[in-house]
């Protein structure tokens, strides 16, 4: 009997595994994820990990989008009350868009280490510096440490406002960021190092 492999819709799945990394780096609990991590770790053989994983994208591909329309989060039935993160019918955050011309980068000495989340960076900077939330753009938090998309106009300010301030135990030091290129290879690094730990 001849077998046939299923047509997959790699644009759809991209889309999926795209948001689930952008989720895991910016807006999940680390804690939380850990313990979810324990469990499949004891659960499943270190060889079938990789495995797993597919087959659980699979199943929630073939029951949360059909093939003939894009990836979007909605509810799905399969997971019903105990869907939550990038399993639920949340809306994805809307985060605003500054052009790369009028926006300058800015480093903090504060990361995922120190429980720090988007939305702490951006209670600090509108509570502590005087920045409305529209001018904030994309933040990356990495585990000692974060970048953060600001107005040209905005950064001196940020800057003389937090720099030495007291957050979470320690003085941050915010400054420039050194190269935006400095970056994408500190957060590729990082991606990878989580890739691999997860096999």
């Amino acid at each position: 009997m001849v077998k046939h492999t299923p047509a997959l819709n790699e644009e759809q799945i991209t889309a999926f595994l795209k948001e689930a990394v952008e989720t895991v780096k910016t807006e999940e609990d680390p804690d939380v994820l850990n313990a979810y991590r324990k469990i499949f770790r004891k659960n499943v053989p270190f060889t079938l990990r990789s495995y797993i994983a597919a087959y659980l994208i699979k199943e929630f591909e073939g029951s949360a989008f059909p093939r003939s329309k894009p990836y979007s989060r909605r509810p799905n039935p399969r997971f019903g009350d105990r869907s939550r993160g990038y399993f639920s019918d949340r809306p994805p955050v809307e985060r605003p868009m500054l052009e790369p011309s009028e926006s300058v980068s800015i480093f903090m000495s504060v990361g995922r280490s120190r429980r720090v989340f988007p939305r702490d960076i951006i209670t600090l900077l509108i509570q502590n510096a005087d920045i409305s939330r529209e001018r904030i753009g994309d933040i990356r938090i990495l585990d000692n440490y974060s970048f953060v998309q600001v107005m040209n106009e905005d950064a001196d300010k940020i800057i003389e406002k937090l720099n030495d301030f007291p957050y979470r135990g320690k003085n941050l030091s915010v400054s420039y960021s050194r190269k935006p290129e400095a970056e994408g290879i500190i957060t590729e690094t990082v991606i990878e190092a989580t890739g691999s730990d997860a096999e």
